[in-house]
């Protein structure tokens, strides 16, 4: 997820990083946190087009990440940059549009980047022995209680 802010790389292979993105997130809700419900990849918006998870990421980004994106409430113009408000009711733009995409992030995406930035996280700590941001540290307080338990890897139940 880290390339994803290489601008220049993302703009000359879109289609090859939108494909493996998909991939990404349907691996990691399906097999990895074993979702039984069945989520459509791409979802579909409040009309039934398909919104493109990628898309949606990346301008999250752009705005700064979704605490950003939350905290200022910027989630009409995610809308915008997506294509979202041509045409459309002002009303139909803030209310549901808005509310689905917001949604959507948060059923799709949210989850995906807290392990993205967890595991970043650890690999700063280990690698450099510099702290982990206080944001990311929060994150893992507040979400430890919801996480599967860690997989042990077989060399460490072998040598025990």
């Amino acid at each position: 997820m880290d390339l994803l802010h290489i601008t220049t790389q993302v703009e000359v292979h879109k289609i090859k990083f939108k494909a493996e993105f998909e991939r990404t997130v349907s691996w990691f809700l399906k097999d990895f946190l074993n979702f039984s419900i069945y989520m459509p990849i791409p979802p579909l918006d409040h009309f039934g087009r398909k919104v493109d998870l990628f898309d949606l990421y990346t301008i999250v980004e752009t705005f700064g990440g979704i605490e950003t994106v939350n905290k200022y409430d910027l989630w009409a113009s995610v809308a915008l940059k997506m294509g979202y408000g041509y045409g459309l009711p002002k009303l139909d733009l803030e209310d549901e549009i808005v509310k689905t995409l917001k949604a959507i992030y948060g059923k799709y995406l949210q989850m995906l980047n807290w392990y993205h930035l967890k595991h970043k996280g650890r690999e700063i700590q280990v690698n450099s022995n510099e702290d982990i941001s206080e944001l990311t540290m929060n994150q893992v307080k507040e979400q430890s209680d919801i996480l599967p338990p860690k997989k042990r890897s077989r060399t460490s139940s072998n040598s025990s």
